[in-house]
């Protein structure tokens, strides 16, 4: 079967003139054996969504993380029209949320509603931190909760700010030229803050069908991640400018974007077998995501100065 693969391959970069790569990951969860160090008590992981049925996937996801984080609080915030039977003897705090009449546009009430319901359980588990994630997605790296926690001690938020500490995101769906457009998948940061992120009321807007002109429109309608983004800024006393420039600062001033790569963050949707969704070799393309590189280089110049702002009249999918 191996060879069988590996000529397949070589075929395909002959034919396409391409270098293929892949990485197989296990997806049950007896064949991870890493071992873990450190004691997470100090830390609720709250997976939300839906049940994953394929291939045993939010169960398995739930073994993994007792496994290689074994002192970490588990929450899994779900609905209450789901069959649990599989969870219930798994050790880990289970929540049967209500969902809300109406879900929102791209179903983000159902976000909202059962990540904020599992960040107030964890208050009575008196944590520190909160790793918010998802029920299609799942970390593989075992010092991702440590990783988290230096880039928080490392890069600690101004105290001018009123926040404690920054949230912590990944590149993946944290785009470049769509304002505010922080990832909201994967998410850790200190307990008050996570709750004052996700404590912000559904949104009671109809769907948008119509199509947006360019990326200033599609950014000014807040959609999904901008709406949540923006909520929290404007609470923070924020004054939004709505420009490539004042978005950049705000991922400074608040956050900070790891990349994915580094807690091995696998996500069960979509092109699940394409490791970069976004990459592209052939040109700049405005679906272009903000990596830790980018985020680095601007954390240490401070220089918003020559932000591309005349991309806010292109398209998503627009090359640059």
């Amino acid at each position: 079967m191996k060879k069988y693969i590996e000529k397949t391959i070589n075929f395909f970069e002959v034919k396409k003139e391409i270098f293929f790569t892949f990485h197989a990951r296990p997806a049950f969860s007896v064949s991870i054996n890493k071992k873990n160090e450190s004691q997470e008590k100090d830390t609720a992981i709250v997976i939300q969504g839906p049940i994953i049925k394929e291939m045993d996937f939010t169960l398995e996801t739930i073994k993994t993380y007792i496994k290689i984080f074994p002192f970490a609080h588990i929450i899994l915030s779900t609905w209450s029209d789901e069959d649990m039977e599989n969870f219930k003897d798994l050790g880990i705090k289970l929540l049967l949320n209500k969902k809300p009449e109406y879900p929102g546009i791209s179903n983000i009430n159902y976000q909202i509603v059962s990540t904020l319901n599992g960040i107030i359980a964890a208050k009575k588990l008196r944590v520190i931190y909160i790793l918010k994630t998802r029920t299609d997605q799942r970390i593989y790296n075992e010092k991702a909760i440590t990783y988290f926690k230096d880039l928080l001690k490392i890069f600690p938020i101004e105290n001018t700010k009123k926040p404690r500490g920054r949230i912590i995101t990944t590149d993946m769906n944290t785009f470049k030229y769509r304002l505010y457009s922080i990832s909201d998948m994967t998410l850790f940061g200190f307990f008050e803050d996570m709750l004052n992120y996700w404590n912000l009321g559904i949104d009671t807007r109809m769907d948008i069908k119509h199509k947006h002109k360019n990326i200033m429109e599609w950014s000014r309608a807040q959609l999904c991640e901008v709406f949540l983004s923006t909520n929290y800024l404007e609470k923070m006393g924020e004054k939004l400018t709505w420009s490539i420039a004042d978005s950049w600062k705000k991922y400074i001033d608040y956050f900070c974007i790891a990349d994915r790569s580094i807690i091995d963050l696998y996500w069960f949707k979509y092109e699940k077998n394409k490791e970069y969704r976004n990459k592209n070799y052939n040109g700049n393309f405005m679906n272009e995501e903000f990596e830790f590189v980018d985020w680095l280089k601007l954390y240490n110049s401070k220089d918003f100065n020559n932000t591309p702002e005349y991309l806010l009249n292109k398209q998503i999918v627009d090359k640059i």
